[in-house]
């Protein structure tokens, strides 16, 4: 058996990068629908939770429509240099007000009316963040879930810190 030492090669682990802690971004459709402000906090190096927040209106000529909601999710990170596959679950609190003379397919309420949910919604994607911060930018798809699933997709660019 000590013969045989000298040939069994030990070979360490490589530990995945530790990402900066924070990260600040701006998301453009995705959890936001249109568009999202976020921040993140790195739990450990895998994991975070985000809080985000968007607000918009659309006004068409007998139409208008407010939305008003907050991405939260929580987020796996796998990687070990810049690159990093990234997937979250989460749900978005949202109030939605629609005022219009005609019937929407894209959302429940018809005519007129205001509505609190409460949506779920996931993340599988791509993103690159470098272990020493900096810019950031992601991209991936985003199902919304409620009484259907919606596939809807989103990237982001911000700064790690």
């Amino acid at each position: 058996m000590i013969l045989l030492f000298p040939f069994i090669a030990l070979k360490a682990q490589e530990q995945p990068a530790t990402l900066k802690r924070n990260t600040v971004y701006f998301e453009l459709f995705g959890q936001g629908v249109l568009y999202s402000l976020n921040y993140e906090y790195r739990i450990t190096p895998q994991v975070s939770l985000r809080a985000g927040f968007t607000s918009w209106r659309i006004n068409l000529i007998s139409t208008r429509f407010n939305f008003t909601g907050f991405p939260i999710m929580l987020n796996f990170l796998s990687g070990k240099k810049n690159g990093h596959f990234e997937a979250g679950i989460g749900c978005i609190p949202a109030t939605v007000t629609y005022i219009g003379d005609e019937y929407n397919p894209f959302i429940v309420l018809e005519r007129k009316g205001s509505s609190t949910a409460i949506m779920g919604t996931a993340t599988i994607g791509y993103r690159y963040q470098p272990a020493e911060g900096g810019i950031i930018f992601r991209a991936g798809l985003t199902p919304f879930i409620a009484d259907e699933v919606r596939l809807s997709g989103g990237a982001s660019v911000g700064i790690a810190f």
